[in-house]
């Protein structure tokens, strides 16, 4: 069971290939492009992670977005609404982003990778939660608790 996790649209993308809970690869776009923390989608990241794994999208059993559109969409108007009439600073630096990118980013990355894996679906998480399980799931921490589970590293 192949799993590709995606960072992108904030800072420094990224693609992450796991298989039953093993990371096999991951690269940062930025490697790729050679532009300093790059944002974009990182179409060369994903590629490389499934040529090393010598699968295609379709082969993926899901595919995951370290972001909530919609709650991040959320987070944003009450800002605004807190903000008031001094919004103007956020709303143009942040509009075309939230709204022509991030609430699409399930066709975005449909449209890089040609497919979101077996059943076609994105995944979402809280961003904070993926910044967790990313720290957690490849530490020691995670076989001790777990020492019969399927994952290994």
């Amino acid at each position: 069971m192949y799993i590709l996790g995606i960072s992108c649209l904030y800072h420094d993308s990224a693609a992450c290939l796991i298989q039953y809970g093993k990371i096999i690869t991951a690269a940062q776009e930025e490697k790729f492009t050679r532009i300093k923390h790059d944002s974009h989608i990182p179409e060369n990241a994903m590629k490389y992670c499934l040529k090393e794994a010598g699968i295609t999208a379709e082969e993926l059993e899901a595919v995951a977005y370290y972001d909530n559109p919609l709650l991040m969409t959320d987070i944003f108007m009450s800002n605004l609404a807190f903000l008031g009439e001094e919004c103007d600073s956020l709303l143009n630096n942040s509009f075309d982003m939230i709204f022509a990118w991030k609430l699409w980013i399930h066709e975005k990355l449909k449209n890089s990778l040609g497919s979101l894996g077996k059943y076609g679906k994105l995944l979402v998480t809280k961003r904070h939660i993926s910044h967790a399980a990313s720290a957690f799931y490849p530490s020691p921490h995670m076989k001790k608790l777990y020492p019969h589970a399927r994952w290994s590293w």
